[in-house]
């Protein structure tokens, strides 16, 4: 048994954190006995070290675990079928957002233990926003954001998207236009 992806969706509410968590596990040898999830959740240490590190936990602060608390009671229903979908709500001191001038990640730890011993670990990694749309602005955080750069699609009135231009028309299209 183990865990293929761990979804994390925050929100902050009266001074706390909210995670709704949904784990997908696979269970390929079917067995129908329940699991106990565990959780923890970590700031996030960037370093040169580990920036394009591929691996969520190589960022986590792992000496500086915040408070979590489980509800519903954390148990994966294994059901003998080969991929599984769990929800939970964590809950845990207010954590804070993810700004552009400090942006904020953490790491959620997520494990399946069965009989007091872990089967499995999978970190994955998340920050804290809003994004909004006003009728004039965009707002990350419920502050106006200016979004820098160019938007280049590659499609073109009349042209068909499943036979593309090649790079060089393409190029040849912007710098005339």
């Amino acid at each position: 048994v183990s865990i293929f992806r761990a979804d994390v969706r925050p929100k902050n509410a009266g001074g706390k954190t909210e995670l709704d968590v949904v784990l997908v596990t696979g269970n390929m040898i079917e067995t129908k006995s329940p699991m106990e999830a565990r959780f923890k959740v970590y700031p996030a240490r960037i370093t040169e070290e580990n920036l394009t590190s591929r691996s969520a936990r190589d960022i986590a602060d792992l000496d500086k675990s915040i408070p979590v608390q489980v509800a519903p009671e954390a148990v994966v229903e294994l059901s003998g079928q080969p991929f599984a979908a769990s929800a939970f709500t964590l809950v845990c001191p207010a954590l804070a957002p993810w700004e552009l001038r400090k942006p904020n990640l953490y790491v959620l730890e997520a494990q399946l233990v069965r009989h007091g011993k872990v089967v499995d670990t999978f970190y994955t990694q998340f920050g804290i926003r809003t994004v909004a749309v006003d009728t004039t602005r965009v707002r990350v955080n419920g502050r106006p954001a200016f979004l820098r750069g160019v938007a280049v699609h590659e499609t073109f009135p009349g042209s068909d998207p499943s036979q593309p231009p090649s790079i060089e028309e393409i190029q040849r299209r912007d710098f005339q236009n």
